[in-house]
């Protein structure tokens, strides 16, 4: 442990590689020896090894408790996975360590909402560095200190947490779209409050395997906290939700390209302008929409961005722009020939076509070793 400027960095040996977390040092921490564990635990379940954790670090029953829960999900959307076992010999049982509480926030959409929709039960937010702005380390802080202004005048309070475990991570070859929801959970151990907020980033009707899910992210409650997946509903009915809370509108950071500051050009930035059109709102984080043929330019990729593209374009429709309606709609069923074409070739050519095809084409995701959904054979 190492102080410096206001902040605390814990770092421990995670197998011959350096893992750490940094946050300020007026933060009570309940035990930071479960965010260790958590970071660590995919490649210990793909490896088919046990967590031994050092006898000067601690760790809580309640970690234990929840990954006692959540293997057994995790191996069923990932077969190469199996139950690992934690040996630590200094373990305690451990109780909320702050009252009332914390949320995860980003700027977008969907924690924007959740601290608009229970800004009387959250005092804090948090935001972690591993999630936007890893690769862009001064335009982070400055995204960070407009938050913290704007937080403030709300009298919400802003923890920032830098880690590396990302870069290990994906170094490992672990799909942050499975790792980003055991690192939400392990917040909710590490800090200690007596609620966590985990906003949705999917509907209530998309219930497939992902990181942060309705299903799992409860099983990390426990002794006196309560861990909520808050608001599976659709991107645009929280887009629309904002408009009673203009403050954390106008602070939207929605941007794929920007850490700070909006482009307005990605489809990000574009399905967000799209909404707010439609709805007749609008926010000063971004420019209004003044060519509706711009959404047209969003191109339909993965089975996750189709009902984001679906809920605009039944927007579109429900709002009198039939036209524009029809040709999202258009772009979605492309997106689902091509689809259940690869699925036919995979089906009778075997994995390895496809992954080939997914890596030509530049989706690096396809070689992970670790994947939220895979249920076939390496």
């Amino acid at each position: 442990m190492s102080h410096s400027n206001g902040r605390v960095r814990y770092t421990v040996d995670a197998d011959g590689n350096e893992l750490w977390f940094e946050l300020p040092d007026n933060i009570t921490l309940r035990c930071p020896g479960d965010f260790f564990v958590a970071c660590m635990l995919l490649e210990a379940m793909v490896s088919d090894r046990n967590i031994r954790v050092a006898p000067d670090i601690g760790i809580s029953s309640e970690l234990s408790a929840s990954l006692f829960e959540l293997q057994p999900v995790y191996c069923l959307w990932n077969t190469k996975l199996k139950e690992t076992k934690i040996l630590a010999d200094n373990i305690s049982s451990i109780g909320a360590v702050h009252c009332g509480g914390v949320s995860t926030y980003s700027g977008g959409i969907d924690s924007s909402y959740t601290l608009a929709r229970h800004l009387n039960d959250i005092s804090h937010v948090v935001t972690l560095n591993t999630f936007e702005g890893r690769e862009q380390p001064a335009e982070y802080q400055a995204l960070i200190r407009r938050h913290s202004q704007v937080l403030a005048q709300l009298n919400v309070t802003l923890i920032s947490i830098t880690s590396n475990y990302r870069e290990l991570t994906e170094r490992l070859r672990i799909s942050h779209q499975f790792q980003h929801g055991i690192i939400l959970g392990a917040l909710s151990l590490l800090l200690g409050f007596e609620k966590t907020f985990i906003p949705s980033g999917f509907n209530a009707t998309l219930l497939y395997p992902w990181g942060s899910h309705p299903l799992t992210d409860p099983l990390w409650s426990g002794n006196g906290r309560n861990v909520i997946h808050d608001g599976p509903i659709t991107r645009v009915a929280k887009t629309k939700y904002l408009a009673a809370n203009p403050m954390l509108l106008n602070n939207i950071q929605v941007c794929w390209k920007h850490v700070i500051g909006n482009c307005g050009q990605c489809h990000k930035c574009l399905r967000t302008m799209g909404a707010l059109h439609f709805f007749g709102m609008q926010s000063e984080a971004l420019p209004a929409l003044k060519d509706l043929n711009l959404l047209l330019t969003y191109d339909v990729k993965s089975e996750q961005s189709v009902p984001f593209v679906e809920e605009l374009a039944l927007l579109a429709l429900n709002t009198g722009h039939e036209h524009i309606a029809k040709k999202l709609f258009r772009k979605i069923d492309r997106f689902w020939l091509t689809f259940h074409l690869q699925e036919t070739i995979k089906a009778l050519t075997g994995d390895t076509l496809r992954k080939a095809i997914l890596k030509f084409r530049g989706q690096d995701w396809s070689t992970y070793r670790v994947r939220v959904d895979d249920k076939h054979p390496s």
